[in-house]
């Protein structure tokens, strides 16, 4: 009964050391799932503005496409720049109208925004991974965000 005991009594000696091992083991695939998160949220909220610029555009589009009001770039960019964080230098504005079939009387004013997007912080997460494996640096890759609105012209 004795040897009994002393098997037991020393079952929980190595559990400290098992939990560091365990933490090590399980802390970078934690980390990059919450950086791999908190990327994709930018992303989201970068969609989110460019559509948002492009509604606005278009409505610039609609309601003062020849009566000299503000430039439709004018308007993307300044809502851009509202909402921070976006580098305003790199988008593209394009406008053009449609005319639906058999009523030539009606346009259709579309305008599309495009802005670059970086994905930065997760190829700099695994940069450090990459080098002290020694292998060569990570370009983070670049994608664009398009938003596309579409309004009605209102007046002539």
């Amino acid at each position: 009964m004795t040897r009994r005991r002393n098997c037991l009594a020393g079952l929980g000696r190595g559990a400290a050391g098992t939990a560091a091992v365990e933490f090590a083991l399980a802390m970078p695939i934690l980390m990059a799932l919450i950086v791999g998160v908190i990327e994709f949220g930018q992303f989201l909220w970068q969609q989110h503005v460019v559509t948002a610029a492009a509604r606005e555009g278009a409505k610039a589009a609609s309601l003062y496409s020849k009566s000299g009001g503000p430039s439709v770039q004018g308007v993307v960019t300044n809502y851009i720049l509202n909402e921070g964080a976006l580098n305003v230098a790199d988008v593209s504005v394009t406008v053009s109208s449609q005319t639906v079939p058999g009523d030539s009387s009606r346009t259709l004013k579309v305008v599309t925004v495009q802005i670059p997007f970086n994905y930065a912080m997760v190829p700099a997460f695994f940069q450090g991974f990459n080098y002290v494996l020694g292998g060569n640096p990570i370009a983070a890759p670049t994608i664009n965000v398009t938003g596309k609105a579409k309004m009605w012209q209102e007046y002539d």
